[in-house]
């Protein structure tokens, strides 16, 4: 007997092993019922080639029996409207790309992560292409999707405190931004806190991202190299509660770019939904001598909090050297001794 697909509507996947995520097994020959319309998997079964023919006439019918069939990866930190930074800068894609290309350079991505296997993304900010990603989502959602890419979870602007964001003039040092062109959106004092994550909830984010802490005082890195590298927690503690609070009072999620462990400890107690980076979480030891665990760690650990220690970004910069790519590691396997595999 052939396999004929009498559901309308729906795709049938001929699978020789699946994957379970759940169970972290290879389940062999599975026949994977699919909604065309929504793309959500309505059925998992057993599927017997001994007693079952396949009509490769059938559009509907896809053989995949002599691969392995993977559930669609999820990448928790993106940034669509960026590029890398070997190819231009960060401040040159803000300033010197249009809104425009820049959208379109976002389709791309869309595209290329979807093919990669990526069926569900969090963009944690437009980085300077104000809320385009609103817009994108839009495209890439429903049936009628106007471009491939995966299921889009988008934070639109970011959130930033006077003064510790960029892109920075080199002319006029006491303007937010370039020529109208800001990294983010500044909010200061608990009232502007308010305003931004319901300005920001109202415009359609799925998240609330928060710059948390970052190099205030890069100017200063000529005279002061420490102090121009420092990352430092860029709002007041009542100013993230505001915030976090905010967004939690209308159902949405808060990520929070964070580096050094006094801001981790201070968004932890606070009930931050993620904290993105994190690279402090556990004290860098280059002698790899202390086994005890930071409180950071311990407590995110115990935690619903999740960590998004983007590994792949610290590699990148620093081509897989330096005790900032050591520090991240070390944080990293300090998480996982302890049972942190959320």
């Amino acid at each position: 007997m052939q396999l004929q697909n009498t559901e309308p509507n729906v795709l049938k996947i001929i699978a020789g092993k699946l994957f379970d995520s759940y169970t972290l097994e290879l389940l062999e020959n599975r026949v994977i019922t699919v909604s065309e319309d929504s793309g959500i998997i309505l059925d998992v079964q057993p599927f017997s080639s001994s007693t079952h023919g396949l009509n490769f006439s059938d559009s509907q019918i896809i053989d995949l029996r002599h691969l392995t069939v993977l559930p669609g990866f999820v990448d928790t930190h993106v940034h669509f409207f960026l590029h890398p930074y070997s190819e231009t800068s960060w401040e040159d894609q803000l300033t010197k790309e249009h809104v425009v290309e820049r959208t379109v350079r976002a389709t791309q991505h869309a595209k290329r992560t979807l093919m990669a296997g990526f069926t569900a993304v969090r963009d944690l900010g437009t980085e300077g292409a104000g809320e385009a990603d609103i817009a994108l989502r839009k495209c890439l959602s429903n049936p009628g999707a106007l471009i491939p890419g995966p299921r889009y979870f988008c934070a639109t602007r970011a959130i930033v405190s006077t003064g510790s964001y960029g892109p920075k003039s080199v002319i006029h040092v006491n303007r937010e931004g370039i020529e109208g062109i800001t990294g983010a959106e500044a909010a200061d004092g608990r009232d502007e806190c308010m305003k931004v994550v319901r300005r920001q909830v109202g415009a359609g984010a799925d998240w609330i991202k928060i710059y948390a802490d970052y190099r205030v005082r890069s100017r200063v890195i000529n005279v002061s190299s420490p102090a121009g590298k420092e990352s430092i927690c860029t709002f007041t503690s009542d100013e993230l509660k505001t915030m976090i609070d905010t967004a939690h009072r209308y159902g949405v999620k808060v990520a929070a770019h964070a580096t050094n462990k006094d801001t981790i400890t201070e968004l932890l107690r606070h009930s931050v939904d993620s904290i993105e980076h994190g690279y402090d979480m556990a004290s860098y030891d280059p002698d790899h001598t202390d086994k005890s665990l930071d409180e950071p760690l311990r407590t995110c650990s115990q935690s619903r909090v999740k960590w998004c220690p983007t590994l792949a970004a610290y590699f990148t910069l620093g081509q897989g050297h330096g005790e900032t790519w050591e520090h991240a590691v070390q944080s990293f396997k300090a998480a996982l001794a302890c049972g942190m595999d959320n």
